[in-house]
């Protein structure tokens, strides 16, 4: 009977010491719950990313495409709304002369940010160059014009293969034609590697002829008034190189 007159009194140090502990890990429950909380609400409440919209880098000014059908209607005396713009290119041009000077004209050798744009009009494509601001639009060329100067062409590079070769024309036909733009040295890296070549663009073509077994390579520019041979390319015997 002692002993269980003294079991109350040995309980209560041990509920009091639990009582604390419990207390005391509610607390920090509580206190970590609070933590997750904050380090958790701002994903929670992150909202999603919108897309950003970037300018486009090719969307030319309107106003240089107003000036080019504007241009390209009178010369051809037919209404606006019939050129339609079919292809923009932005282009960097080595003078302030967008490569195309007139006579007369004096042009600062300077790169100058601009544009290539093609119209189309009467079933024909008619290409113009511009300068970024629309204060210079020149036509360069018509794709007329562009067939004529390539049979033009075409007929020199035949010519001069057959005066070097000594092979008869009617034995020379071109395999190859492709349209090109070259630099100052008209894209020929024996003179490229000279340096001094101006970064100007000249439209022509790159012109591959053959005789069954060797061929010619040449660089031609739009007018079939520039010509150069490159003999890197080329395949011919040592008597047969221009």
């Amino acid at each position: 009977m002692k002993d269980n007159n003294n079991s109350p009194r040995l309980l209560q140090p041990i509920s009091t010491v639990l009582l604390i502990v419990g207390t005391l890990l509610l607390q920090e429950l509580n206190r970590s719950a609070l933590l997750l909380t904050e380090f958790t609400s701002p994903v929670v409440q992150h909202s999603t990313p919108q897309p950003i919209l970037l300018p486009q880098p090719n969307a030319a000014p309107q106003s240089i495409l107003q000036r080019v059908q504007q241009e390209l209607s009178q010369q051809l005396n037919i209404d606006r709304s019939e050129v339609r713009i079919v292809r923009i290119e932005p282009t960097t041009w080595a003078d302030d002369c967008l490569g195309l000077p007139v006579s007369g004209e004096s042009c600062t050798q300077e790169l100058t940010q601009g544009w290539r744009i093609t119209a189309s009009a009467n079933d024909q494509t008619w290409e113009y160059r511009a300068n970024a601001d629309a204060s210079q639009v020149k036509f360069e060329y018509s794709t007329t014009e562009f067939s004529r100067f390539l049979q033009t062409a075409l007929d020199r590079v035949l010519h001069a293969t057959a005066r070097q070769s000594n092979i008869p024309v009617g034995q020379l036909r071109a395999t190859q034609i492709e349209e090109q733009e070259w630099d100052g040295c008209m894209g020929i890296d024996e003179l490229e590697e000279t340096g001094g070549c101006a970064l100007i663009g000249i439209t022509g073509w790159r012109v591959v002829v053959t005789d069954g077994g060797q061929r010619w390579v040449y660089h031609i520019d739009a007018s079939a008034r520039i010509m150069a041979f490159n003999a890197r390319e080329s395949q011919v015997n040592q008597y047969h190189l221009p």
